[in-house]
């Protein structure tokens, strides 16, 4: 696959900024949902008569429980866009870089081959100026390795945004035990549980990446 620059910048580079702008997007408009997704996730039934919750009645219970509303239906909104921008960005640099490592690679074994076997490379191998040099198209199996190692290294890097984002998006603000703000939690959990704290489910989240 051929580099190509947009505006002087690396395709890596490109593609992050793509990424970081359609992640915030997306986060934006989706994030009241996300808060029901949460809390529907975390919800627990006790006895047969209990009520089963719903996408309508978490937003009603969300509205009607504060004065404001749109902040309560945007709770957690700034770790859950740093999340998911950061991801997308961080998502797309690594698969670029990978990428090129894995077309380094091949045109490394590809020079090799040619040096042991003491021929020139043929006409579809060489590139402008004769050589055997030119970046070796990526096959379906070089880009399912290229974006399971971005999908790994993403999931390791946000992993602590994630889990306070879930902590932020399961309770209300006002409620015992509830981070008031992103710092606040970050620290809380700093304190309650280490650095260990910020890395709970990412043995799970890695066994499950699938981007």
């Amino acid at each position: 696959m051929p580099t190509r620059h947009d505006a002087g910048l690396a395709p890596a580079i490109v593609e992050s900024i793509a990424g970081l702008t359609a992640g915030s997007v997306a986060t934006l408009v989706v994030h009241p949902l996300d808060i029901v997704k949460t809390r529907m996730q975390i919800h627990r039934s006790h006895g047969p008569t209990a009520q089963s919750l719903t996408t309508i009645s978490v937003l009603r219970g969300l509205v009607a429980s504060t004065p404001h509303p749109l902040a309560a239906l945007y709770r957690g909104l700034t770790p859950n866009l740093l999340g998911n921008a950061s991801s997308w960005a961080s998502f797309f640099f690594f698969k670029a870089r990978a990428e090129s490592a894995i077309q380094a690679l091949k045109r490394g074994g590809r020079a090799r081959a040619a040096a042991e076997a003491a021929v020139p490379g043929s006409a579809d191998d060489d590139d402008d100026d004769g050589n055997v040099t030119a970046a070796p198209p990526l096959t379906p199996q070089d880009y399912f390795v290229a974006s399971g190692v971005a999908g790994l290294c993403t999931q390791v890097i946000t992993n602590p945004i994630w889990v306070l984002k879930t902590r932020m998006l399961s309770s209300n603000r006002g409620a015992a035990g509830a981070y008031p703000s992103k710092w606040a939690g970050a620290a809380q959990l700093w304190q309650a549980e280490g650095w260990r704290g910020f890395y709970r489910g990412l043995g799970i989240s890695l066994f499950g990446k699938r981007d």
